[in-house]
């Protein structure tokens, strides 16, 4: 348990954190603030990856739940119903690698035509990424911002942590995205994302960036996750003693609808095993289902008034009043 001036100290960075994200546009509402509409859609349009991530539960939980792709007059509603909501983003993809669905292109598409004020973002892992592909992302500037997960510095760290795909053939085809991104008269903005690894040091990374930025990317290192206790490797947990939970640190409940490919709604993208179903939006649409019962009891819950949700007290971004300091959870080590 830490001491009062670790808390402090802890209290102090989250609240200076949340001044930049509030100045960046990364929070878009107070923590706690669900206004009466979502701001961002995850839209789950099949359940498939290929990549077998160490740092992933997809694996194991692929095995685990029912799968499958969305219908196409599901879709069809929830983009209907998006186009006439403020939406922030629109992101066509949920725990999954989104280029598996062979209707990818056609859907960035209609999200482009009907949603024309909401930003597109797509995370991938570029293995699909073919020429072809890559020409129609590019030419039509179909995605605003284009994440793409390479959890590697070079050949063994990749195999390492992605053991599902081949490093050069993911090489190739990113480099050639790049070049053509490089040319095009609206460049994409485009994002490798990299996890922290023990096994890769800081002078790797930094390196592994500046190669990036020569092909016209930049990377950015992410802390490892362990998805709400979903993976085998977990993260350290600091605060385990007296306290009360006081929100989300990413606000995730309070900004964002998760929808997976059948409809149902979960309370977050860490929701892997859907221990928690709010709602469906087949039955109820996105409004419906953001504001029902359930899934603003379960709010309350998330800000304290109530039991705490049990995927909170595996998740280090769960916020906890620790002596009447609001803090992260825990942190990995």
């Amino acid at each position: 348990m830490p001491n009062h001036d670790q808390v402090s100290e802890a209290a102090e960075k989250f609240r200076l954190d949340c001044q930049r994200r509030e100045k960046s546009g990364e929070l878009s509402r107070s923590i706690g603030d669900a206004g009466e509409f979502p701001l961002y859609l995850e839209v789950q349009t099949h359940t498939a990856c290929n990549a077998r991530c160490t740092c992933c539960p997809h694996p194991i939980v692929f095995k685990e739940l029912p799968n499958g792709f969305m219908s196409d007059d599901l879709w069809e509603a929830i983009i209907h119903e998006a186009s006439r909501l403020p939406l922030k983003r629109f992101m066509p993809y949920l725990n999954n690698e989104p280029f598996l669905d062979p209707k990818m292109i056609e859907r960035l598409r209609q999200i482009r035509k009907r949603c024309p004020d909401t930003l597109i973002e797509v995370s991938t892992n570029a293995s699909k990424l073919t020429a072809e592909i890559s020409e129609v992302l590019v030419n039509e500037y179909l995605v605003d911002d284009l994440r793409l997960s390479i959890f590697g510095v070079d050949q063994a760290s990749y195999s390492e942590r992605m053991p599902g795909l081949d490093w050069m053939s993911t090489l190739t085809n990113v480099k050639g995205l790049l070049a053509k991104n490089k040319n095009a008269a609206r460049p994409l903005n485009i994002t490798i994302i990299g996890i922290e690894d023990e096994n890769v040091s800081d002078a790797q990374w930094q390196i592994s960036d500046s190669q990036w930025r020569q092909l016209g990317s930049s990377l950015r290192l992410w802390g490892y996750l362990d998805r709400a206790g979903n993976n085998q490797q977990k993260n350290e947990m600091i605060f385990e003693g007296s306290y009360t939970q006081r929100g989300c640190e990413l606000n995730r409940p309070f900004e964002r609808l998760c929808i997976l490919y059948n409809g149902d709604v979960i309370m977050c993208s860490q929701d892997w095993r859907r221990e928690d179903i709010q709602a469906n939006v087949r039955e109820s649409g996105l409004i419906g289902a953001w504001n029902s019962p359930k899934f603003r009891t379960l709010r309350e819950r998330i800000m304290g008034r109530g039991d705490e949700v049990n995927l909170c007290t595996k998740c280090k971004m769960a916020l906890l009043d620790v002596d009447g300091s609001i803090v992260p959870r825990g942190c990995y080590k």
